[in-house]
């Protein structure tokens, strides 16, 4: 059985460590080519700010390359979409 992953954010300081956990394991499962930044404002503004959910890729995710990053942000949609 898979572990339950929490889907709101606890009382701590940004970044969520659980937040950090789903993203690396979805990135290790896809790889930098598959997933697309989407930010599911303005719902997400319950637990964070639309910067505070943008810096969890852009400052905190260690694991990723500034050019994975790249992808993530608007280059895998770009290719997606016929606009590279």
């Amino acid at each position: 059985m898979s572990p339950v992953i929490p889907m709101m954010a606890p009382d701590t300081e940004c970044p969520f460590s659980w937040a950090q956990d789903v993203l690396k394991r979805l990135y290790d499962e896809l790889g930098p080519e598959k997933p697309i930044w989407g930010s599911d404002m303005p719902a997400a503004e319950r637990s964070v700010t639309y910067r505070q959910a943008m810096d969890h890729v852009r400052l905190h995710a260690e694991f990723m390359s500034e050019e994975d990053k790249s992808l993530f942000f608007g280059g895998n949609a770009a290719r997606l979409f016929g606009q590279e």
